[in-house]
């Protein structure tokens, strides 16, 4: 049996070949706070991982995905006249989400390739970093919004990037630059190429197809030798929630 085809308002996965195709609509932020999201994309995962025949996943983030708004409708939500402790609870449940939605990523059982256009909100460019390659066009910007919010920055995204680039070129692009452009984040070593946008699911398929000459295990193993381990990415989500969960409470003080 192939993958269950699924489709609604925030993703969409269909099978293509010996591929799964993984299309977000909304905020990966979004989908990881919403249970019945979170659980049908947990599901399809599973779903894929079960699957024999798929031999890699391909996620997209196109021009439908509304990745910019990602941190203006997190504080919309933490300034609204919600109760603090239901607020609370709103980061707890999200830092939960990531938890799980993280470890399956680390530990997935086949190659996972990104292709990304448009605008890129911090959650979802963090979790491309855990894949094996990424894909963007010139229209791909990546939206690092977090500190005119008045909160810390993403700590999936703040993780890898020290571990990709240094603390120092980190700390600098975290403070100083609200968007990267594509051209910026290949230069960095962020993204693996840029390809032109009609081309962009076409191409990342075709880095699929190239890595699914080699046998399955193998790339699991590499991957495992290079990754991170899930603990050390957990303490620093974890630091990241408590950080903004300080930002929450300074936000309600008079001043």
């Amino acid at each position: 049996m192939g993958i269950i085809e699924t489709e609604n308002d925030s993703f969409a996965c269909r099978q293509e070949d010996d591929f799964a195709l993984l299309t977000f609509k909304e905020q990966t932020m979004k989908v990881l706070v919403t249970v019945n999201l979170k659980d049908e994309l947990i599901s399809v995962l599973s779903s894929i991982e079960n699957t024999p025949q798929i031999k890699g996943l391909l996620v997209l983030y196109t021009d439908e995905y509304s990745g910019d708004t990602e941190y203006e409708d997190l504080m919309g939500y933490l300034q609204s006249g919600k109760m603090h402790e239901g607020r609370v609870r709103y980061l707890q449940t999200y830092q939960a989400s990531i938890h799980h939605y993280i470890i399956i990523l680390l530990n997935f059982p086949v190659p996972i390739v990104s292709g990304m256009s448009g605008d890129i909100g911090s959650e979802s460019f963090g979790f491309s970093l855990t894949y094996d390659f990424r894909l963007a066009t010139e229209k791909t910007i990546f939206k690092l919004s977090n500190l005119k919010n008045g909160l810390p920055p993403s700590g999936l995204l703040s993780y890898f990037l020290v571990r990709n680039i240094g603390q120092a070129k980190a700390l600098d692009l975290l403070l100083s630059k609200p968007t990267i452009d594509a051209s910026e984040a290949l230069d960095l070593g962020l993204v693996s190429r840029i390809v032109p946008e009609a081309e962009l699911e076409s191409r990342c398929l075709e880095q699929l197809k190239e890595m699914s000459k080699y046998p399955s295990y193998a790339i699991s193993e590499t991957r495992r030798l290079v990754q991170p381990e899930f603990s050390d990415v957990q303490k620093h989500i974890d630091a990241s929630m408590e950080g903004a969960l300080r930002n929450l409470y300074l936000m309600r003080q008079p001043q």
